[in-house]
């Protein structure tokens, strides 16, 4: 059964599409649906070295959460099994799980995968942050959607107010992570 990746956080657009994929692709190719009983949270996922003050940070991360009373808007695209393994690799510290009976009215004969935090009590013993580049990225591109898109975006993204957002450059401490994903 052919496959296609369901994203909720930066993969939503385009641009980050484009650098994780090899390969052309157009809004076209983007299929915008729903996952339904989930929510959007924010967790730790990776530790990342500041490149301004050389110190260590604990990254957190748009992650999503089972919840019944929540739907969100979601970007899908259908890729290959190579993709797929590039794609896993990018999101080494995530399952990619199968929610295909979670899309609202999927597309017959494809098997709907998402990134899914595994751990979701990991402990972190330095200080939380959210790259403010992330932040803006997301917000911004969301500028491109209507009104409707984005009132569900914000509705159903439960943002944690209490980590900090880093503004400098930074790198992953998992260099397989640096190799697979890139920084905006």
């Amino acid at each position: 059964m052919d496959k296609i990746i369901v994203w909720y956080g930066s993969l939503l657009f385009l641009d980050w599409w484009k650098k994780t994929i090899k390969r052309k692709l157009t809004e076209n190719d983007l299929i915008y649906t729903e996952l339904l009983n989930f929510k959007r949270i924010w967790s730790y996922t990776s530790d990342i070295k500041s490149l301004n003050d050389n110190k260590l940070y604990c990254w957190v991360f748009l992650d999503i959460e089972k919840d019944e009373n929540f739907s969100i808007n979601v970007c899908g695209l259908k890729v290959t099994d190579n993709e797929f393994d590039d794609i896993s690799l990018r999101e080494k510290t995530y399952d990619m799980i199968d929610i295909t009976e979670n899309i609202k009215n999927p597309i017959k004969w494809y098997r709907y995968f998402t990134a899914y935090l595994k751990d979701k009590n990991k402990k972190c013993n330095k200080e939380k942050v959210i790259p403010k580049k992330y932040i803006d990225f997301i917000n911004e591109n969301l500028k491109k959607f209507d009104k409707k898109f984005q009132n569900k975006y914000y509705s159903t993204t439960f943002w944690e107010e209490n980590f900090r957002k880093l503004e400098w450059d930074y790198i992953f401490l998992d260099n397989d992570i640096n190799k697979a994903t890139w920084r905006i």
